[in-house]
Formats: C-alpha cells, sequence, structure tokens
C-alpha cells in the first residue's frame, strides 16, 4: 500500500471517529437540556417552555415543553411575547441610524421631540438608551394598565403619545446623567426619536434593516393586521383572580392597549431570539465593533434592579446569582421581559461562547417567579454542568463570603446572598443584623433589595425582638409586596411570643378581610388555630378551611388541615371522611405519612 493511501485511510478514520464523538456529545446534552425541562415542569407552575441554545461551533439546539393550552403542546415554531428584550432590538436599530449618521447619540432630545413639562429637552439618545435620563417610570403608575389589574385595562383603546404622556407620565424622578434607573418610557420616547429621524414606522425599519437581513422569518412586529397563519402564538397564561391558578387570557382579550402603549410589541420563537443574539454578540455582524463596544458599555448600578449589574444601550449585565447563586461568577449579558402571561430571557455568555433563550407562556403573576425560576434553573444546571463550568461553593460558603466581605464592604449583592445563606442555616439573629446592615449601608435602594431587608428586618424585630410595630407599619405601606402573607403570619407569631393571644386572632381576622378566597391562607389560617389550639377559633376555622377545599379540591395537604380541625372539634366522622380523601390525593412520597395520620384520627388519639 502506498504511503499516500495509508495516510488518506488513516487521516479519514480519525476523521470519522471525531464525527461520531462529537455526535454522541451532542445528543448527549440535546438529552439532557430536554429531560431538565420535561423533569422540572411538572408542580412548577409552570405552563409550557421554549428553548434554544447555540453553541461555539454554530450548532443550534431547540427544545419544547409543556402546553400551549388545552391539548396543544408547545412547538419550537410558536411564538411568545418577547416583553422588555424588544428593546434590545430597538437599540440595535437606533446605533444603526447612528451608523448611517442620521442620528448623534449625544443628539438632545429637543433636535427631535417636542417639549414636554415632564420631559427635559436636554436628554441625550444615549441618555434614553442606558436608563438615566431620570424619565418617569410608566409601568408604576398607579393608573397604569400594569397596575390596574389585567381585567380592569381597557383592551381595545389605541393609545396615542398623547394619552400616554397625559394619563400616565409625572415628574422626572432625578436629573438626567446622575443615576442609572430601568424605565420603559425611555424607549416609549425613542420610538418617535426613530420614526423621525427616518421618517419611516418603527416596525418597517424593523422589518426592512433586522428581521429580513438576519432571516428572523418568525419573529412578528406588526398587530394591527392579521397574524400569518404560519405564525402559531402560545397562548399567555396569568393568575387574573383570586383563586391563585392561572387562566389562559389569549382568548378574547384585544392586544391593541399594548401595541399602542410598548415602545415595540415583538413575538418571537426561542430559535429567532438566539440567532439574532448569536448573530450580535457572537458572530458580530449587526453593528460595528465600535459601536457594538458602546452598546456593552455598562452603568451601574441599575437602581431597584436585582437582577442587573449593570445597563449598557438596550442590553444588561444580567446577575444570574441573583436566582441562582451556583452560578454567580457566570458572565451573562442579554436581556429578560415580562409580560401579562410570558416571561422571556435571551442572552450571550462571552466566556462560553454561546447564546441561549428560554421563554415560557406564563407571566406577571404571584406564582411566575417559582415557575421561571425551577425550570429555567435546572435547564442552566444542565447545560452549565455539560459545559464544565464551576458552581460556587455552597455549603460552608457563609465563612467565606464574610471573609470576602471584609475586602468589599459596601458589596450589597455580597450581604444580600450572605443574608439569604444565614436564613437557609437557620442562623436568623446573624440574618437579622445582616439585613439591617443592607438597609443601613443602601437606604436609597441603588441596588433593589430594600424593601425585603425591610420585611425580614421587621419579621425578626417581632419574633425576635417581640416588638410588633414595624411589621405592622411593613403592613400598612407594602401591600403590594411579594411575600405580605408572610407579614400578617410573622405578626401573629410575633403576638404569640408576646402571650398575647387576641391580638394575634385579630391578625389573622384581618388578613382574611384581605386574602378573599385565597385558599392558600385560609388553610394557613386553619393550621394555625389546630396546631395552637385555640379552641374559640375552630369553628371559624373549619369554615375558611371547607372554603378552601372547594378552591382547591385536589389539596391533599388542605383536606389534612381540615381533618385535624375535626378532629379537635369533635367531629369524629368528619375526620375520618376529610383524613381518607387527604390519603387519597397524596404523593407516592407522602402516602406513609397520611395513612399513618388517618389510623391516628380513627383511633382517636
Amino acid at each position: 500500500m502506498k504511503l499516500q493511501n495509508l495516510i488518506i485511510i488513516i487521516v479519514t478514520m480519525t476523521l470519522l471517529v471525531y464525527c461520531q464523538g462529537n455526535q454522541k456529545t451532542g445528543k448527549e446534552i440535546n438529552d439532557k437540556l430536554q429531560a431538565a425541562m420535561d423533569e422540572s415542569i411538572p408542580n412548577s407552575g409552570a405552563i409550557g417552555v421554549s428553548a434554544a441554545v447555540i453553541f461555539p461551533d454554530g450548532k443550534m439546539w431547540q427544545g419544547a415543553s409543556g402546553i400551549s393550552h388545552e391539548g396543544i403542546p408547545i412547538t419550537t415554531d410558536m411564538l411568545f411575547d418577547i416583553g422588555s428584550i424588544e428593546k434590545n432590538f430597538q437599540a440595535a436599530l437606533a446605533l444603526k441610524l447612528v451608523e448611517e449618521g442620521l442620528i448623534a447619540l449625544d443628539d438632545p432630545l429637543e433636535k427631535w421631540f417636542p417639549s414636554y413639562p415632564y420631559i427635559n429637552g436636554k436628554i441625550t439618545i444615549r441618555q434614553l438608551l442606558n436608563m438615566t435620563s431620570g424619565l418617569d417610570k410608566i409601568v408604576e403608575d398607579p393608573n397604569s394598565p400594569f397596575r390596574i389589574g389585567y381585567v380592569n385595562i381597557q383592551h381595545e383603546r389605541i393609545l396615542t403619545w398623547e394619552d400616554i404622556y397625559n394619563d400616565f407620565i409625572s415628574e422626572p424622578n432625578f436629573e438626567p446623567g446622575t443615576k442609572c434607573e430601568y424605565s420603559t418610557t425611555n424607549y416609549i420616547v425613542l420610538k418617535h426619536v426613530i420614526e423621525k429621524a427616518a421618517q419611516e414606522k418603527q416596525t418597517k425599519l424593523f422589518e426592512d434593516r433586522l428581521l429580513k437581513p438576519y432571516h428572523l422569518n418568525l419573529t412578528l412586529a406588526d398587530f394591527f393586521n392579521p397574524i400569518p397563519e404560519n405564525m402559531p402564538i402560545a397562548h399567555g397564561w396569568c393568575d387574573i383572580d383570586p383563586d391563585e391558578d392561572a387562566e389562559d387570557i389569549t382568548a378574547g382579550y384585544s392586544l391593541n392597549w399594548l401595541a399602542s402603549l410598548s415602545p415595540m410589541l415583538v413575538y418571537s420563537t426561542s430559535g429567532d431570539m438566539v440567532q439574532w443574539i448569536d448573530a450580535l454578540y457572537h458572530k458580530k455582524t449587526v453593528l460595528s465593533e465600535e459601536m457594538l463596544k458602546t452598546m456593552l458599555t455598562f452603568n451601574s448600578p441599575v437602581q431597584n434592579e436585582p437582577m442587573m449589574n449593570g445597563y449598557g444601550l438596550g442590553v444588561a449585565d444580567i446577575n444570574l446569582g441573583r436566582m441562582f447563586p451556583k452560578w454567580k461568577d457566570v458572565k451573562v449579558y442579554g436581556h429578560l421581559g415580562s409580560q401579562f402571561g410570558y416571561t422571556a430571557f435571551a442572552g450571550y455568555f462571552p466566556e462560553l461562547e454561546i447564546s441561549v433563550s428560554i421563554m415560557f407562556n406564563r407571566g406577571c403573576d404571584a406564582a411566575t417567579d417559582k415557575a421561571v425560576g425551577t425550570v429555567s434553573g435546572a435547564f442552566f444546571d444542565a447545560l452549565l454542568n455539560h459545559l464544565g463550568v464551576k458552581e460556587l461553593k455552597q455549603q460552608g460558603s457563609v465563612s467565606d463570603m464574610m471573609k470576602e466581605l471584609e475586602k468589599s464592604p459596601d458589596d450589597i449583592h455580597l450581604m444580600y446572598r450572605i443574608a439569604r445563606q444565614q436564613q437557609a442555616y437557620k442562623d436568623d439573629d446573624k440574618a437579622w443584623l445582616m439585613y439591617e446592615k443592607i438597609l443601613k449601608q443602601d437606604p436609597e435602594d441603588r441596588y433593589g433589595y430594600k424593601t425585603e431587608a425591610l420585611f425580614w428586618k421587621a419579621s425578626y424585630d417581632g419574633v425576635i425582638g417581640k416588638k410588633p410595630e414595624n411589621l405592622i407599619a411593613f403592613i400598612a405601606e407594602h401591600k403590594d409586596y411579594k411575600d405580605i402573607q408572610d407579614a400578617y403570619r410573622w405578626l401573629a407569631k410575633t403576638y404569640l411570643r408576646r402571650n398575647e393571644i387576641d391580638k394575634a386572632i385579630q391578625v389573622y381576622h384581618d388578613a382574611l378581610k384581605v386574602f378573599v378566597k385565597n385558599a392558600e391562607f385560609y388553610n394557613h389560617y386553619g393550621w394555625w388555630v389546630y396546631e395552637n389550639k385555640v379552641a374559640d377559633e375552630y369553628e371559624t376555622a373549619i369554615k375558611y378551611t371547607e372554603e378552601a377545599v372547594k378552591l382547591k379540591p385536589e389539596a391533599y395537604y388542605i383536606w389534612d388541615t381540615l381533618a385535624w380541625l375535626y378532629f379537635v372539634n369533635r367531629e369524629q366522622q368528619k375526620a375520618v371522611e376529610a383524613s381518607t380523601k387527604a390519603l387519597s390525593l397524596a404523593p407516592d412520597n407522602e402516602y406513609d405519612a397520611y395513612e399513618k395520620a388517618l389510623k391516628q384520627i380513627q383511633k382517636g388519639k
């Protein structure tokens, strides 16, 4: 055999082995990512999820799990509302106009925009893009559609700029250039600048300059015309009534209000979004090198936004460790998006050279954080572990973090992580002091932890210090706090510690008027009455717990609460029936405990 032929055979065999290895590795990570979604979505509160990853070699993985609506599974070609991720598109569009010489980043607003009392004409386009303008936060206005409840929105209404300004925009929050505060108002104003400078509708510019050139064929921004048949929409889900269960809000609700109020309403697939991120940050084919560097110049801190380490021009330096402490050291920039019925993420991991997009068809309700955190946590664990990323040490890490804090005594993010870890270890005295330190170090809430720190300090003031005053004040001042139910519980516990049972009972009675038809709170009240043997409350607690099982008839733990309330109220037959029902609904891993409870009740013990 000639040497040349031998070399060819060896090279060919080597390539075959390499390719087979790559295929095996590719299939392995594909299976892991799909399994992470399939296994984490049950009982998470998530309805459906679609995700995509582009690896350094350019190969793309896509997967989906869960449902769009009854009988219809989520598929990878379904579109989701991407929420504020649209700002990334809008910023790229503005920067392309800068490259073309149509606008300049340091142009004052007065060059392109009429004068308004609450909008400073000296604000620059750069300050709109990087959230340093000081413009009022439209989303937080009490009359904003985002604050009045989904069912109360005038869904058919098409809002003009004058409507938006007159109804929702108030005095600016600070002087331009002095702070960084995330406000969608910046990008609503930017839309008008873009259209004035280019003399064309923003959606048309978006289609011609970004969608078509980068082959984003499953991305939609025109909602005033019929949606193309090849663009199936994943139904959005949100809890819009007091029953704590998400409802399908897609059918029967117009998008007119949202399409006219948003800086740019965009629906897309996880596949299109990951291709966009890859083109912009990995291939770097969208903007010039200089313009991309400008885009990625981050301002920090971003006030009241703990998920953001900084904000550039339509892009955030995302604090992944806020949701997933083990991945605190993983660098990622991109954008997050949330809207009624949807939650989304699209980002680039520069040290790993991967682009990732993950989308959920649930958003803007109390259960969203858990749903998104559970599924995306499993997804990122599978992805980052496969890529060999080292997890931040968790066990025994408080002492390490305290040493780190000695070197960086002003690191508010680190203080928060320490406090949470101390709580996980039940070291409440130290957590109490750490939350107090956060409040002293950051009174202006530049890092977004103030409300949570106030909650925990007030709670510890109560149950450890036996002083209820701060909890009472917190409840009065933070009625919309995500864990406000817990504030009532801590206040009742405080009064118990003070041996003031009548005041503890009154706390629960007050709370029951607030959390109407709230099965979980009714159940907690019932269990509290049973656990503390508050005999005068048995009848009332039974009434509310009976209502709770009507609201959530499959909740085995509520049936168990009702059984024990019947039991202590000497209603033996009802207690046995309720306990039997709890056992029939209990999951396999809790069956033995509920079987034991039923036997105790049957024996009258």
